[in-house]
C-alpha cells in the first residue's frame, strides 16, 4: 500500500515538473521525426540547451570572480548531493522517497546561484543610471570619441558585477576581437533589458555613426522614469522572491534537523509521514524549477 501511494505521489510531482520543462515540445518533435538519427539530434539539442542554461546562470551569478566554477563542477556538486542525500535517507525511509529527497537536495546549487544572480541583477539595475551618466561624461571629455576607452574609465566607478563585465569587454577589444562582437558579448552578460537595448543601439551607432550622447541621454531618461514607476513593484517582487528562497532553504534546514532528532522515527516510519515528506520535497523541487524557467525565459 505504501509503495502504491508513493508511486502515485511521485507521478503527480513529475506531472508538475514536466509541465515546466517544456517536454511537450520535445515530444512533438520526436513524433514528427521518428528516425534514430533525428531522435539523437533532438536529445543532443535538448542537452545543449540545458548546459547553455547552466552556463548563463553561472555567468549571471558572477561566482567566477571569487572561485573557479564551471558547468562540470556544478554538475559534479549536484550529483554528489543527490548520491549523499539518497544514501543517507535510505537508512530510514523507502528507496523511492529517498530518491526524491536526493533529487531535491541536488537542486540546492541551482537555488543558491539563482539567489546570487537576483542580487547582482538588482544591483546593476539600481546603478545603471549612474553608470550611463559617468559614461556620458567620459565620452564628452574624450578627444578621440573612443567609446571603448570611455567604458574602460567608467568601469573604475561602478560596482560588481558590471565592472567585471566591462573589464572583460575591454580585454577582448585590447586583443583585437571585433568591436561589434565585444559589445555583443557584453550585452549577453547583462540581464537588464534596458541596458541590453542600450548596447544594441550603441552597436548601431558604432557601425553607422550616430549621436552617442543623445542616445545615452535618452536611456538615462527612460531608465530613470522606469525606476521611479517600478520602484514599489520591484521592491515587493524582490522581497517576495527573497522570502520564497529563504523559506525553501529554511524548509530543507528543518528537514535536516528533523531527520537527525529523536522525532525521526515517529515522523518517517508511518505511511502518512513518508507521504508528507515526499510531497514537501516535490513542492520544493517544483518551486525551484519554476524559478529556473523564469530566468531561462
Amino acid at each position: 500500500m505504501l509503495i502504491i501511494l508513493i508511486i502515485l505521489l511521485v507521478f503527480m510531482g513529475l506531472l508538475l515538473i514536466i509541465n515546466n520543462i517544456d517536454i511537450k515540445r520535445v515530444l512533438n518533435i520526436k513524433a514528427r521525426k521518428r528516425t534514430k538519427r533525428n531522435i539523437v539530434k533532438i536529445k543532443n539539442s535538448y542537452l545543449d540547451d540545458k548546459l547553455d542554461y547552466i552556463e548563463k546562470l553561472i555567468q549571471k551569478s558572477n561566482i567566477r570572480i571569487y572561485i573557479p566554477y564551471s558547468i562540470w563542477s556544478h554538475l559534479f556538486i549536484c550529483s554528489m548531493l543527490f548520491f549523499l542525500g539518497t544514501t543517507y535517507m535510505y537508512q530510514y525511509i523507502n528507496i523511492i522517497v529517498a530518491l526524491i529527497f536526493g533529487f531535491g537536495l541536488s537542486t540546492m546549487p541551482f537555488l543558491i546561484l539563482r539567489i546570487i544572480a537576483d542580487v547582482f541583477a538588482y544591483k546593476i539595475k539600481r546603478s545603471s543610471v549612474d553608470f550611463l551618466i559617468i559614461l556620458k561624461n567620459f565620452f564628452i571629455a574624450n578627444k578621440n570619441k573612443d567609446i571603448f576607452e570611455c567604458f574602460n574609465k567608467a568601469s573604475e566607478y561602478v560596482s560588481e558585477p558590471l565592472k567585471s563585465y566591462i573589464d572583460i569587454m575591454i580585454h577582448e577589444h585590447k586583443y583585437k576581437i571585433n568591436p561589434v562582437q565585444c559589445l555583443e558579448n557584453l550585452k549577453d552578460k547583462i540581464e537588464i533589458s534596458e541596458l541590453k537595448l542600450f548596447i544594441e543601439n550603441l552597436k548601431i551607432c558604432y557601425i553607422h555613426g550616430g549621436n552617442i550622447i543623445g542616445l545615452i541621454d535618452a536611456f538615462i531618461e527612460e531608465i530613470s522614469e522606469q525606476n521611479d514607476d517600478e520602484d514599489e513593484e520591484s521592491t515587493e517582487d524582490s522581497i517576495l522572491n527573497m522570502g520564497l528562497y529563504f523559506l525553501i532553504i529554511l524548509n530543507f534546514t528543518v528537514i535536516y534537523f528533523l531527520i537527525n532528532s529523536s522525532y525521526r522515527y515517529s515522523i518517517l516510519e508511518p505511511v502518512w509521514g513518508q507521504i508528507v515528506f515526499a510531497l514537501d520535497i516535490i513542492i520544493s523541487i517544483y518551486i525551484v524549477i519554476q524559478s529556473m524557467d523564469k530566468l531561462q525565459a
